[in-house]
């Protein structure tokens, strides 16, 4: 991650922080790459980092690429 990409990354916990104070959030931003088929994913949230990836493997759970163009549910 670029010092770009982290700026985005923390304004954007800081704005989710600041609409739920008191909850657990996490935030997932998925940065365009120089390749059309490839994108670079980050997560950050006031979790702990193990929780983080719970959440990413159980959302991510049975999903597969879609067609281009096509919107994933």
């Amino acid at each position: 991650m670029n010092d770009e990409q982290d700026a985005i990354m923390r304004q954007a916990l800081d704005a989710l922080k600041l609409i739920a104070p008191d909850v657990p959030v996490l935030c997932v931003i998925a940065f365009p790459t120089d390749r059309d088929d490839t994108a670079l994913i980050c997560s950050g949230g006031n979790m702990p980092q193990a929780q983080q990836a719970l959440i990413l493997a159980m959302a991510l759970d049975g999903l597969s690429p879609t067609e281009p163009d096509s919107t994933m549910h």
